[in-house]
């Protein structure tokens, strides 16, 4: 009796498909891998070398041919400084009220501008 009980338990029960082993990696998938790594090092090395001669013939003053691509220098000097809000404050506690402001324009008066030079292509 004890069986008529087992056997439609075993029937209900449908059994688990075993999961497949992941794919092997292999060697050409590795190799893929490094090569493509070296092409893009290879490509960045070019494309900083084409834009450092851009940039420095139109430096020079060279002309962009003309058409529908467009290339430009842009040089900025930036005076601005980042921590002026809280060299303001500290400045307010040291030399008292009202004195933050005036140091700040006195250190960006004696900050030499920090020159940046960018170029645009588009």
């Amino acid at each position: 009796m004890a069986t008529s009980k087992v056997i439609p338990l075993i029937r209900r029960t449908q059994a688990q498909p075993l999961p497949k082993p992941p794919q092997e990696i292999t060697q050409g998938d590795l190799s893929f891998i490094l090569a493509t790594r070296l092409e893009i090092d290879r490509l960045k090395a070019n494309l900083a070398e084409a834009e450092d001669s851009v940039k420095s013939r139109l430096e020079a003053g060279a002309s962009v041919e003309f058409g529908a691509i467009r290339a430009w220098f842009k040089e900025h000097f930036r005076r601005t400084v980042a921590w002026r809000e809280v060299t303001e404050r500290l400045a307010e506690r040291l030399y008292g009220n009202g004195r933050g402001s005036a140091y700040c324009e006195n250190v960006l008066q004696n900050t030499k501008p920090t020159r940046t030079a960018s170029l645009h292509i588009s």
